[in-house]
């Protein structure tokens, strides 16, 4: 805006903005009269400094043009995050609202509601889960033998923690690349979710890879492994 001002002079055109408002001012009064003018053409504000010359006049429509557009984006930006904001606040309190409405219809009692409570909460705080292949639709376009070979890069080295599965790794039998490609399937549970239940028949291996579980006998705790 200033450089436009003196910029100007060189055609002949000495009424200018510089002139009017900036005669024997300090560099730092033009600086910052400068920067009050640019902030003023991206905000609702206003100030005394106007064009004067046509050169000022077609660079103030072109800034106006575009910061028209900045700051419509950035308006728009700005609401769209608010709105989904209040769209997750409000499925959340819709999903505590009939939380209380089951518990009260059905006369649990206070002990019972605080513990639901408390797992209700502890998961909204750990809702993120692990990213896992699954979850990715755009990789199971991938031919087969790049998806196997994936596999066995990701999962080889959780088996490899187990002494049997190293052993079977050593022998060379192709076992264990074969587990990796076919078998194994990973799972995400939710903070305070059952993993399996006491005296429960087990047909599975789980490897844990993220976060933390407690073993509980008789509604006491046993071990922790993380």
């Amino acid at each position: 805006w200033f450089f436009i001002s003196t910029w100007s002079l060189t055609f002949g055109v000495y009424d200018t903005w510089v002139d009017a408002h900036l005669e024997d001012a300090s560099m730092a009064y033009a600086y910052l009269t400068s920067l009050h003018w640019a902030m003023t053409q991206c905000t609702p504000a206003s100030m005394e400094v106007r064009p004067y010359n046509e050169y000022e006049r077609m660079y103030n429509v072109l800034v106006i043009i575009g910061s028209l557009v900045i700051f419509s984006a950035f308006v728009s930006t700005i609401t769209n995050s608010v709105l989904k904001l209040r769209s997750l606040n409000a499925a959340k309190a819709q999903q505590e609202t009939t939380i209380r409405r089951y518990m009260a219809e059905h006369k649990v009692s206070n002990e019972m509601s605080a513990r639901v409570w408390h797992c209700v909460r502890k998961m909204h705080i750990t809702a993120s889960r692990q990213v896992a292949l699954k979850d990715m639709s755009s990789l199971s376009l991938l031919p087969v033998h790049v998806k196997a070979d994936l596999r066995q890069e990701i999962f080889k080295p959780v088996l490899m923690e187990h002494p049997f599965f190293d052993w079977l790794d050593y022998k060379g039998s192709g076992v264990v690349g074969q587990l990796c490609k076919k078998v194994i399937e990973e799972r995400s549970f939710d903070a305070g979710a059952e993993v399996f239940g006491d005296g429960e028949e087990i047909e599975c291996m789980f490897f844990v890879t993220g976060g933390q579980v407690e073993y509980y006998e008789a509604d006491v705790p046993i071990e922790d492994e993380s």
